[in-house]
């Protein structure tokens, strides 16, 4: 058994629970890394959203744009798993850099806005 463990490389990366728990660990650092940055670009970012307060039940993360200001909003869903979340903010940097893939603006009671939910 002690020659299976050293042959593995399990001595040197710790047990699967270890490695997912670091791997979980990066995951929210790359998260915080992103939502700071679309921060300090003057997106607002609300985080840990309840599914009731999003547009799309089972999206990880929603993108608004409101027409008034050509103000951004992030929401990013209560439950959705890190993973699912990191993939999510890369897909809506894109859309950052790209506005025009926010589709049409709709125009409402309380404004006009554009946006887009994303599924992971």
């Amino acid at each position: 058994m002690i020659a299976d463990a050293v042959t593995d490389g399990s001595h040197r990366d710790g047990c699967p629970m270890e490695r997912q728990n670091r791997l979980l660990d990066r995951c929210r650092r790359r998260i915080e890394r992103r939502l700071t940055a679309f921060a300090a670009e003057g997106i607002t970012v609300r985080r840990r959203t309840q599914p009731e307060d999003m547009e799309v039940e089972d999206a990880a993360l929603e993108i608004v744009e409101y027409g008034d200001a050509g103000r951004l909003e992030t929401r990013l869903a209560r439950d959705a798993a890190p993973h699912q979340l990191l993939r999510a903010i890369e897909e809506a940097e894109e859309i950052v850099d790209e506005p025009t893939k926010l589709g049409a603006w709709n125009v409402t009671p309380t404004g006009r806005w554009r946006g887009l939910a994303l599924r992971q």
